[in-house]
């Protein structure tokens, strides 16, 4: 059995992967998109258990059977493209003297939460309010909506402040978070091209206890993966509160450009081809693995 169930594990795994590049190819044309990739580990040598009418029983042993072990955002930038909207606006990422890079968001509001994008495709609502296409609001450094004036015309400059077009007047300035790229593992991508940080709850939830996440820190290669920052969870474990954004913005603005997505198109078809190959291959040999041990069933039988 210990043949059909690492093919089994192959078929999720590779199910995973389409699914992960079907959701790249399907954003491809959205605004600051970012693709996923999956990362794949194999599971130490354990034992098999079934639980039936509350009573457990040990199948037999497994060992090298792949399965997906997480899936990671690339936070590398898109291409820009120049537009003629004044409310359109991008943000380019910075490196520091060290080669640390920090990677911008616009903040915006949707449901009563507060949500990361780099989408800048910004327009006004029935209620002149900048938003997304997708009804998140754009919020200013004090967490409010920003609303235009009627019959002012705004435009956003490259310190990403909301200017009235004519006057030169402020109406706004944009609250734009930095985070460093060892951080952005505390970011969990949420609606269209939207993250949230993750609350200290949403690491319990998916690792444990923080006490216990961080006596496993170092030598667990999962977390040292994901996470990478073992310091920000060392300040939660005071606080009570995942903080990530960088105090300083030394944020670097693009009016009149909107940030592409970042996914290859020609590469996520190709992966995309792979991947199918790899499940039918799996599925194939699930499926001879199965008569050999139906074969094998009749003839003990027998």
């Amino acid at each position: 059995m210990a043949n059909v169930y690492t093919g089994a594990m192959g078929m999720i795994s590779f199910q995973n992967k389409l699914d992960v590049i079907g959701n790249n190819i399907a954003n491809s044309r959205s605004n600051g998109y970012k693709k996923d990739h999956e990362t794949f580990s194999v599971f130490e040598e354990g034992l098999r258990r079934i639980i039936s009418n509350d009573k457990t029983g040990v199948i037999g042993k497994f060992q090298e059977e792949v399965h997906t072990d997480d899936i990671q955002t690339n936070f590398d930038p898109g291409l820009l493209q120049v537009t003629e909207s004044p409310l359109d606006v991008s943000l380019q990422n910075t490196t520091d003297e060290n080669g640390n890079k920090s990677i911008s968001f616009f903040e915006v509001g949707i449901n009563g939460e507060k949500r990361l994008t780099r989408d800048g495709h910004f327009q006004l609502d029935e209620e002149r309010n900048l938003s997304l296409m997708n009804g998140a609001f754009l919020l200013d450094v004090e967490g409010n909506r920003i609303q235009i004036p009627t019959g002012v015309e705004a435009t956003i400059d490259k310190e990403g402040r909301v200017l009235n077009k004519e006057s030169g007047e402020e109406i706004a300035k944009l609250q734009i978070r930095t985070v460093d790229e060892e951080n952005t593992g505390y970011l969990k991508k949420t609606e269209g091209s939207m993250f949230k940080v993750m609350t200290v709850a949403d690491i319990q939830d998916t690792f444990g206890s923080l006490d216990k996440v961080l006596g496993a820190f170092d030598t667990n290669q999962s977390l040292l993966k994901v996470l990478k920052n073992k310091q920000v969870l060392t300040q939660a474990n005071n606080t009570g509160q995942i903080n990530i954004f960088n105090p300083v913005n030394n944020v670097i603005v693009a009016p009149q450009t909107l940030e592409q997505s970042n996914v290859d198109i020609a590469y996520e078809m190709n992966e995309l081809m792979l991947a199918q190959k790899g499940f039918q291959a799996n599925s194939k040999a699930v499926t001879t693995f199965d008569k050999v041990n139906e074969k094998d069933a009749n003839q003990i039988g027998a």
